[in-house]
């Protein structure tokens, strides 16, 4: 069974084409294109390890500078315009989605960002699903999976990196730090540096990258609540290296000779897991590395020799494959749901799953791309 699944670049190539061609895609008013803070009430309310500053070394602001804004378009325009339709080729062999997938160039440039609109909405969503989770005695946290642009920036073309200027997580988590961000873009650069967290062919983090990340975000559980002194990432010995998943193939991109992509080879096997379909009760067969893909959602698993007796909610895309034996090994119960965001999923009732299935935790975990997308309006909204 495929491990990913995408939008088909081949049906928004011409999207992109025009987008390009019209020029910047601003996402919400362009007059509120820098998002007041209430600073009195917008503190972080997790401990400070749960999001670690991130060093993006800009010296400019090249979307937001006036005197900038119709140079850096024209350089935008006049290099896309040498770029294969499907995706941008940055250092070192690294692949890079074009416009085709949900604005991703423009994203990691800044070029496509959240202004003050669409920031609230992400906070409208974001805090209620907060609210149900802890009205009901859980904790809840956001766990956006790093575009490899924001672990890799280095790796983006030249004329990319010229043109970089604060990306759309950045203004999020700024106009809002009170939101719950468990955010992991800076260890998986650390790690980088001796160990690759991305691979050059695919836009997801290895499983090692996903190793890595949970490594993070269990810290930050057990500064958080020493309920959770047990979670932590599996021991490991060693690093593999197995082939890219490539997602270039379609464009005529073959595997580099040497494996890419990095594993985890870890001290212990997986404990114990069994798994089942939320909607039938069907049994459901795990992958080799005790994995659930995004395309066998909604499912629950059950670990008896797990490192807490807990229950995590957790609401999915496909990065969360790389998580999912994670989840599994540190909790005794995971409930998997596909998120809805861009519409890959169906709409998700989180009241309803809290009172059903009581999660101590609730993790939403989304690809840093989505946040072109508008979320679902929440009920208040309606």
């Amino acid at each position: 069974m495929a491990r990913l699944r995408y939008v088909p670049l081949t049906i928004l190539v011409v999207c992109v084409i025009a987008a390009t061609v019209i020029g910047r895609v601003e996402r919400g008013d362009a007059a509120g294109d820098k998002p007041r803070v209430a600073a009195a009430a917008r503190v972080p309310t997790l401990p400070s390890v749960c999001a670690p500053p991130v060093d993006q070394g800009l010296t400019s602001e090249p979307w937001s500078d006036d005197d900038r804004e119709e140079a850096s378009e024209a350089r935008f325009t006049a290099a896309m315009a040498k770029e294969a339709p499907g995706h941008v080729t940055g250092r070192d062999g690294w692949l890079f989605f074009s416009d085709v997938q949900a604005m991703d160039i423009s994203q990691a440039v800044g070029r496509e960002r959240l202004s003050k609109t669409p920031i609230e909405k992400w906070n409208t969503y974001l805090s209620q699903m907060r609210r149900d989770a802890e009205a009901r005695g859980g904790r809840f946290y956001v766990l956006i999976a790093p575009a490899k642009w924001d672990v890799y920036p280095e790796n983006l073309p030249t004329w990319a990196q010229e043109l970089r200027g604060t990306n759309s997580l950045d203004r999020l988590m700024a106009a809002h730090p009170e939101l719950p961000f468990i955010d992991v873009r800076q260890p998986l650069r650390d790690a980088s540096r001796d160990v690759p967290t991305y691979s050059p062919l695919n836009s997801h983090w290895t499983d090692y990258g996903g190793w890595v990340a949970w490594k993070a975000v269990t810290a930050c559980l057990r500064a958080d609540d020493k309920s959770d002194a047990s979670l932590d990432a599996p021991a490991i010995d060693g690093v593999g290296r197995v082939d890219d998943l490539n997602e270039f193939a379609a464009d005529g991109v073959a595997l580099p000779a040497e494996p890419q992509r990095t594993t985890p080879e870890y001290v212990a096997p997986h404990p114990s897991t069994s798994a089942k379909d939320v909607k039938t009760g069907a049994d459901v067969q795990l992958a080799a590395d005790d994995s659930v893909d995004m395309v066998q959602l909604p499912v629950e698993t059950r670990t008896a020799d797990a490192q807490t007796s807990k229950t995590l909610l957790a609401l999915r895309d496909s990065t969360g494959s790389a998580l999912s034996p994670l989840w599994s090994a540190s909790f005794a119960r995971t409930v998997q749901y596909q998120h809805p965001i861009g519409g890959i999923g169906a709409p998700v009732d989180m009241a309803r799953l809290v009172d059903e299935y009581r999660p101590d935790i609730t993790i939403f975990s989304m690809t840093e791309r989505y946040l072109t997308f508008d979320p679902p309006a929440t009920s208040s909204e309606q």
